[in-house]
Formats: structure tokens, sequence, C-alpha cells
């Protein structure tokens, strides 16, 4: 994974050749880029330059002119560390040497580069299959091991020297083909920046389902004046910093600039880049077009799958219909070849990642990722956070108070609601007089915490010979959280925050929203922080509600409209995924030199449920708690497929949003409200 960024910066004669703003300024590498790449940080400045000076030969660089800057972060998980940019030339492929972060264009070889590469993404294999392996000796060259980077640049090198002579649009549609249409690239998850300085052009897009974050941001000339006039005058490094952020008239990049952030929303326009979509912008004319790939209908085809014995299914699913039982025998085969695919790097000698972390909220989707990558990875961490106002909150019994990362010792299954006697239920006014909450004993006990626990005794009992299989549970405190939803967490919403401020439809849905993504991306932040250092991947069950209809609305739309309205809503849930999850769930789960990988949108994995098995098969909705042992409608196959393979509290699990089985809301809420209540009743004059 890798943090990328291209900007123009827009230079005034007053600023960019002042002494308080040199070049090691500029090539600085910001904060939140490098946090995103710790391994390696490399700068590049190249100066743009227009025809007309061009053709007289007289270029001065201390006139007024604009500069490129392209900047990349790398978190290596190859052998082989790749430093970015890659200039990529005629005759050679090649990245700056570590240790030397930046340069600019007087530094550049004989053979002068065709462009210079940003690629923040992964390649996984297409083949791989762990029931039936394929020949490894067909794997191509990224299947083997190689850094995606170098692969990738090799094949952009061979389109650029094969369309020399086409034209801007032409270029763009063939860079789609590489990128989004080839069968090489079907399981690829990206980002990238491609910059031409001899076509004057940048090149940028995203994977077809937006999994890694890109954002778009730009200002006015007059926004931009206004700032270099209030901060050219002084030399702290924060000043000199906003200066050079003033100058910046367009930029790409992972996440957004901390000086934009902090900015007025009305000077700055900022927004995701949408997927599947190759964009090019010509940084002289200012001229611009695209490409979207349209989906075509894939020729994937679904081969019969081992006997449900032998995948060590049990009884609900043998008395299902011969129907589901195919149904199942596919999404277990096909879950299991998405998380494989995550974790093995060199298909070809079979070498796999030797540790992970899942997002572990006990709920249906997390175990069952877990499941796999136990029986994939030597180390798995299961990760889960929950939230109180302040640490010594909680039955005590269950939980070691030494540090909010000791997991609970002694009994690891919670009661969800224990029968009490008189003083117990005096206990329990008490503490709802108290704190506010449901006065249970347990109520400080998150839910998804209460889930976890009682997960982890089904993974411990599949798994014996994992004897160190614990909970990585971290309890964090109201002033945990009041420290990062200040600036830290906003700054990587953005541009969420800022398309919540700009709508004046509804300002109390908006304010609702903007408190839920805060919220969430505040939870998904500490359980990245919660990982241990060494741990790079984290797989997350995202995507499953969206393709196996996991939400209540999905209920609604089928009461009202049949599988029919079902579907529709289904689809609006799928195609709204990059835009209200995957870049905010990417910008603030990467904030820890981590990387986020999605099984459940496993271009397999997606297609299978969404074209090839009936909505009838996927959910349940004519009866909540109907079928084998009464499993609630929603997700109902994945439901099953937990079930038979032993994970029967998760088969079970109720939905919960991680803001409310984690507790964030609650606490979030009765701080500054002083209740739930409260705050619905606040949030309702809003809309009055």
């Amino acid at each position: 994974m890798c943090g990328i960024r291209c900007c123009i910066l827009d230079q005034r004669s007053d600023a960019i050749n002042q002494v308080d703003w040199d070049l090691d300024e500029v090539h600085k590498i910001p904060q939140w880029l490098e946090r995103r790449g710790p391994d390696e940080q490399q700068s590049i400045l190249l100066p743009i330059i227009s025809n007309e000076e061009e053709t007289s030969n007289d270029h001065n660089p201390t006139s007024d002119q604009k500069w490129l800057l392209l900047q990349a972060s790398v978190l290596c998980l190859r052998p082989t560390l790749i430093a970015q940019p890659v200039a990529i030339s005629k005759s050679s492929i090649a990245s700056r040497k570590a240790g030397n972060r930046h340069t600019d264009d007087s530094e550049q070889d004989q053979d002068t580069p065709l462009a210079y590469f940003c690629w923040n993404g992964e390649i996984y294999p297409n083949e791989l299959d762990i029931d039936s392996p394929k020949d490894r000796s067909t794997a191509h060259v990224s299947e083997q091991g190689e850094s995606d980077t170098h692969w990738m640049a090799q094949k952009i090198q061979t389109l650029l020297l094969k369309d020399t002579e086409s034209s801007d649009d032409d270029l763009t549609k063939h860079l789609a083909d590489t990128l989004l249409s080839s069968h090489d690239l079907q399981h690829a998850e990206f980002a990238f920046v491609l910059v031409m300085p001899h076509r004057q052009s940048i090149f940028y897009g995203r994977d077809g389902l937006g999994r890694r974050s890109l954002v778009l941001q730009s200002t006015t000339t007059a926004t931009a004046d206004a700032a270099s006039n209030g901060s050219t005058n002084h030399s702290s490094p924060e000043n000199t910093a906003r200066t050079i952020a003033a100058h910046v008239s367009w930029q790409v990049s992972s996440v957004v600039d901390t000086d934009f952030a902090s900015a007025s929303d009305d000077c700055y326009q900022v927004e995701e880049v949408p997927p599947s979509t190759i964009f090019h912008c010509n940084y002289h004319t200012g001229q611009s077009n695209s490409y979207t790939w349209k989906a075509q209908p894939s020729q994937l085809q679904f081969t019969e799958m081992p006997s449900l014995t032998s995948l060590g299914f049990s009884s609900a699913l043998l008395e299902s219909s011969q129907e589901q039982h195919h149904y199942c025998r596919q999404l277990h085969h096909l879950l299991q070849n998405a998380v494989a695919r995550r974790l093995v790097w060199n298909i070809a000698t079979g070498e796999r990642h030797s540790k992970c972390a899942v997002l572990f909220s006990g709920g249906l989707d997390s175990v069952v990722l877990a499941f796999f990558a136990l029986k994939l990875c030597p180390n798995v961490e299961l990760v889960n956070v929950s939230f109180v106002l302040k640490h010594h909150e909680g039955p005590q019994e269950h939980e070691s108070n030494n540090t909010p990362h000791d997991p609970p010792i002694n009994s690891p299954v919670i009661p969800m609601e224990p029968t009490l006697g008189k003083k117990v239920k005096q206990k329990k006014k008490a503490m709802k007089k108290r704190d506010g909450s449901s006065g249970s004993p347990t109520a400080a006990i998150a839910a998804d915490t209460k889930a976890a626990y009682g997960s982890l005794e089904d993974l411990k009992r599949l798994f014996p010979d994992r004897k160190n299989l614990e909970l990585i549970h971290r309890k964090v405190s109201w002033e945990e959280i009041e420290a990062v939803q200040k600036d830290r967490i906003p700054h990587l919403l953005y541009p969420k925050r800022q398309e919540q401020k700009s709508s004046g439809k509804d300002q109390s849905n908006n304010s609702n929203q903007h408190a839920m993504d805060l919220n969430i991306a505040t939870a998904l932040w500490f359980a990245a922080d919660t990982t241990s250092k060494d741990t790079r991947i984290l797989l997350t069950g995202l995507g499953a509600d969206e393709w196996l209809a996991g939400y209540g609305r999905h209920r609604q739309a089928y009461l009202k409209g049949g599988h029919q309205e079902l579907r529709q809503e289904l689809q609006k849930d799928q195609e709204r995924l990059w835009e209200r999850n995957l870049g905010r769930d990417d910008r603030t789960l990467s904030d820890f030199g981590k990387e986020v990988r999605y099984p459940y949108l496993d271009a397999h994995v997606t297609e299978y449920l969404g074209s090839h098995v009936p909505l009838e098969h996927i959910c349940h909705f004519d009866d909540n708690s109907s079928g084998p042992e009464s499993l609630p409608g929603d997700k109902r196959l994945l439901r099953l497929l937990a079930q038979d393979i032993g994970l029967v509290s998760a088969s079970k699990a109720v939905k919960r949003a991680i803001q409310f089985g984690s507790r964030i809301s609650h606490v979030v809420d009765k701080q500054r409200f002083g209740s739930r209540r409260k705050a619905n009743k606040s949030m309702q004059k809003k809309k009055e």
C-alpha cells in the first residue's frame, strides 16, 4: 500500500523563491502521507513550462510559473521495496534509490522519462484455488511475488511505447483498457497517478469499486492570493507549510491535505474520485477528459464443488434443499479463496503473509472471515474495541484494568442478561441513575464485545491447536475519543465532511450523517491502532451487507415490492459503496501504516452473489426466523454457511451497526447531550 500525492503549485514571484520557502520544505513529505507508507517516501518536482517558454529558450526559474510536485510513501508488503514515484523511460523502469528522497528536473538521466508513476494498489492472483491448486508454472509474473508497482510500470511502459502518436483521448481509453478490463487485473484494487511531462498530462483513477481512496482538491487563484498574502511573512514550519498549501491550485491524493481540511469550505472544492474511470488533465491548457469502463457480462465459470460432507458440513444444511446445498458450497469455496487471495503473496511458492488482523465485532461477517483466516494464516489477531466514559467503567471481574490493550481474563463468555436478585436490582437502579445506562451490570460491556467472546469460544473449539487464540479487546475512553475527533478524524473524513456541510436540503439529516461517519471512523481508527505494530494487513467484512441483504432497509424494500424492489435497493447500495464507505474506511484504517482488504468485495464473490444466486436463496424476509435452526432472514445464505462450519453463535447474531455495537454513539451522545434521549430530542428540534 502507498500514499500518493500529485499537485500543481501555482508559483507567485513573491512566494516560492523567498528565503523562507526553500526547496527542502517544498519536497517535505506531509505527515498524513508518511503515515500511510512508513517504509519509504520520495518526492519529485517538475517545472511546468509553457510552449512559448520552451520554444524561446528563455525560461527564467525566478519568474511566475507553475510546478508539478509528485510525492509517494510506501508500505512494503513484498520482499522487494520499490520506491515511488517510479520513472518510466523507453529503456528502463527505475525508482529513486533509498535515501535520495527528492529530486528535480535537473537531476534527470540522459534517458528522459516518458512518465512518472505512483501506484497504491494490490494485484491478487486470478486463479488461486485452495481446494484445487493450479499449475503454478502458468502463474503470471505478479503472482510470483514480484512487486505490483514494478509489474504495472512494465505494462504501462509497453503501452506508452506502442501509443507514442495517440491522442490524449485515445491514450485515456487505452489506459482504461489496461487497468480496468484486463483479465490480469480483475482482482486488483488500486488508485494511481501517471504524469507524462512531454504531454503536459496527468492521468489518474481508481479500480472498479473504488477500494483505495483518491481525492481531488482544487481552489481558485483568488483564494491562493489571499492565503499567500497572509502567510509569506512568517518563517515557522507551520506557516511555511500553509504558504506552500496556499499555492496548490490542483491536487489529487490519497488523503486531503491538512491545510485544505483546516481552511474554509467555501474556498476549496474537495471530492472523491469516482471509481471505474480513468481521468486525464492537461495541466498547461486545463483541458480534461475521462473514460468510464462499463463492465461486460463475465465469462466466469463456477465449477462443481466437493461434497458437503468432505467440507465438514453438518446437519442443518444437509436437511435443506439440494439447490441450497449447491449455493452454500459455492459460497464456501469462493469466500475461502477470497481470503486466501489476500494472504498468499506468491502463488508460485505458496508463500503467504505470516500475520494479519480481523476487525472482529463477533458478528456474522467478521467471524466467517476469521474462520478462513485461521485456516490460512499462522498468526491472526482478533481485534475488538468498545467505548466507555471512563476507563474504570464496567464490571472488572471480566476486564483487565492494566492497559486498554489487555484482553479480559477469566470468564471469556459474558452472559447477555443474568437473573437479577433484589440487591442486584437495587444496584442496577443506582447505576441507571448514575450514568444513564440501561442499568444492567453488564451494560458497560459493549454488545459487540459480548458477541466477540461468544464467537471466540466457537473458534477455539474449531481450532484447538491455536493455543494463543485470544481476543485483543481495547476499551477507549471519552477523553481519547474527544482528542481525536477534534482534528485527526475530521481530516481523514474529508471530503464527506464538506459534502454534508454544503448540502442545504435537510441540515438535521446532514448533522446525523456527519455524526455517524465521525463515530464510525473513530471506531475504525482505534481498531487499527490496537493491532500489533508488525501487523500490516487488516481484513474487514465490508460488502457482506450490500451483497447479502444485511440492512433493515432491505427487509423494508422486500416487504414493499418483493424481490424486484429488493434488487433495486441492493444495487443502489452497491453503486454508492465507494462514496459512502470505501474512501472513508481506507483513509481511516491506513493512518497507522496498515492495508485494509475486503474479501466480501472479491470479484468472484460479488459476481456470484449478484448474478448467479437467486435472491430467495440469499435472504428470507417472509419470516424473520424460519428455516433451519430459526435463523434470521437477513444474509440467510451466509448464516447457513456459518452454522454448518460450526460458527453457531455468529450464525444467529443480530445485525448491529458498529457505532451502536461498540457503544461509541452512547458515550458521545451522553457526554455531549447528557443522554441518548436528549441527543435524539436535539436532532428532532433541528428538523422542526
